[in-house]
């Protein structure tokens, strides 16, 4: 397994399932369950990540079913390729012709070392929207808390961090999902179009010589 992969994996997926396995586990500790991570193994730790990950895609799916719906009213490539298209009226990427993941398809054939930074993008989109679900998590875990335990404050100012965190994290994965499909509009433009289309060479007027002044 190549070793960008294996990044990728670990924070779009391993780091919010984290958060969400945590959110789980104080929940069941909550609920009177006993289960001790004072003295935890490597063997353990290693399941324990290994779990964080499975649970990463759960986290993924659910995201996508609750936040994404909020996030995403409107198809975020479509948007970004009609202000692209606008802002550059010389060229019109095509993409009710295309999906974006064949347009990456495409940019990832020509030049994978670009590709490979464009993705990044979209690594800290996933990892934003699926950590803003696990905070999501614990803002209920934490609003439940506030009505049990007698309205204490503790409780309800936790819940409204966490929702604070939930807001900024779904902010900024819609931004990163932008940048990411504004990569693939420039990027696909540069390839597609000869440099003399997008570069004019404007040569400076001769500045008239002493000579001739006089």
């Amino acid at each position: 397994m190549p070793i960008s992969l294996g990044i990728y994996d670990f924070f779009a997926f391993t780091i919010p399932g984290g958060i969400t396995t945590t959110a789980i586990i104080y929940l069941l500790l909550r609920l009177g369950m006993k289960i001790d991570l004072s003295d935890v193994s490597i063997v353990e730790f290693i399941l324990l990540v290994a779990v964080a990950y499975l649970m990463g895609y759960a986290t993924d799916f659910l995201a996508r079913k609750t936040l994404g719906l909020v996030l995403y009213k409107k198809s975020v490539f479509d948007s970004v390729v009609e202000e692209f298209n606008r802002r550059n009226p010389g060229y019109k990427v095509l993409s009710n012709k295309l999906d974006w993941y064949v347009s990456f398809a495409f940019i990832k054939k020509h030049d994978f070392a670009v590709a490979q930074e464009i993705d990044k993008l979209n690594v800290q989109n996933i990892m934003l929207k699926n950590a803003s679900f696990g905070f999501l998590l614990f803002a209920v875990i934490f609003a439940f808390e506030f009505f049990v335990n007698r309205f204490n404050p503790i409780y309800g100012i936790s819940s409204l961090i966490c929702l604070i965190l939930v807001f900024i994290l779904a902010r900024e994965s819609k931004k990163y999902a932008r940048w990411f499909f504004e990569a693939i509009c420039q990027t696909l433009v540069a390839l597609s179009v000869p440099p003399d289309e997008l570069v004019e060479v404007m040569h400076p007027k001769e500045k008239p010589s002493r000579r001739s002044k006089k």
